[in-house]
């Protein structure tokens, strides 16, 4: 298949699945990366050190985002 068949038919695909393409896409475009890699261990290694939010702080500071209109 072409890029210019993929194309045409991506603009077909309904917007929930043009997203889940771009998600696909995107992933595609990092998971070689050893940049990406690098964060993604640092991330987990914050998350396994106990650096994490629960669900309600996380609501918490969406709702102040979104007062600030960030």
């Amino acid at each position: 298949m072409s890029v210019q068949e993929l194309k045409h038919s991506a603009a077909e695909l309904t917007p929930d699945e043009r997203f889940d393409l771009a998600v696909f896409l995107q992933h595609l475009a990092q998971k070689d990366d050893p940049e990406h890699q690098r964060a993604l261990d640092q991330s987990d290694a914050r998350i396994s050190a106990g650096k994490k939010v629960s669900l309600e702080e996380l609501r918490k500071m969406v709702s102040v985002m979104d007062e600030k209109g960030v």
